[in-house]
């Protein structure tokens, strides 16, 4: 089963009320916030490992999503 860029968009939409782009975005914050809540790892360890490019970026989108600050998470 072939489905293009195009159907994937659509169905995703229709799934999530997102775009496909802007779901996978929210799953990596999400589990993001998992990770700094539980674990042991450091915050730019979490930003590599859920594919952010730095820690900013980690920081500017749990900003965007009005978040705490991602140390606050660890301190817990």
């Amino acid at each position: 089963m072939y489905l293009s860029e195009k159907q994937i968009g659509i169905i995703a939409k229709k799934c999530t009320g997102r775009t496909a782009k802007d779901y996978i975005l929210y799953l990596r914050h999400e589990k993001s916030k998992d990770y700094l809540k539980c674990s042991e790892l450091s915050i730019s360890d979490i930003a590599e490992l859920m594919g952010f490019s730095s820690v900013d970026i980690l920081f500017l989108i749990l900003k965007k999503e009005k978040v705490i600050h991602p140390s606050f998470f660890v301190s817990l």
